[in-house]
């Protein structure tokens, strides 16, 4: 329902949006999950989601950050967190336009709305994630995005060791036919 919000007050839009706006659209999607990365529930210190630092180091009051880390937020490092990464991936989803999308490792979901917003209208996403490093958010922001997407695209997640849930997804379902 938010995409389909951010469509309608893109100026002129019939859906069929080109570049510049579906990069309006990601930008958007994007501060709107770090929105949520930053709710106090999200942080070391709350216990909730995370008890160590990206480096692996326990939470403890006013620790050093280290090179690269977002301090003392719970969510380990995501694409979100680079511009040439994220323009990256737009770029390649944009001019491929990919049907159906899969990708091992979800955290919560910047580079999965990149992928989907730039890509074909209907494209599909399938994901595999170990939320071992922020259990909970990464579900929590999954279905975010699910609900947020999933009227113009079919997300499917498999949670645990990718190793063991690719190979599931492939006896079940058979080779998924990723772009």
């Amino acid at each position: 329902w938010l995409v389909i919000l951010l469509l309608s007050l893109v100026p002129g839009s019939d859906g069929n949006l080109g570049y510049h706006e579906r990069w309006t659209v990601l930008q958007t999607l994007h501060r709107v999950i770090n929105t949520f990365l930053a709710r106090s529930l999200c942080r070391l210190d709350s216990g909730a989601y995370r008890r160590q630092g990206r480096d692996g180091q326990p939470f403890s009051k006013n620790r050093a950050s280290f090179s690269g880390s977002d301090g003392e937020w719970a969510v380990s490092g995501h694409s979100g967190e680079s511009l040439e990464h994220t323009a990256f991936l737009f770029d390649v989803a944009f001019q491929w336009a990919p049907r159906v999308i899969c990708e091992v490792g979800f955290n919560v979901g910047h580079s999965a709305a990149t992928l989907l917003t730039a890509s074909y209208a209907n494209a599909s996403y399938i994901g595999f994630d170990w939320p071992i490093l922020n259990p909970g958010a990464n579900e929590e922001s999954f279905e975010m995005l699910r609900s947020w997407l999933g009227t113009d695209h079919h997300l499917e997640m498999y949670w645990g060791d990718a190793f063991g849930s690719i190979q599931r997804h492939i006896e079940s379902k058979g080779t998924p036919g990723c772009e």
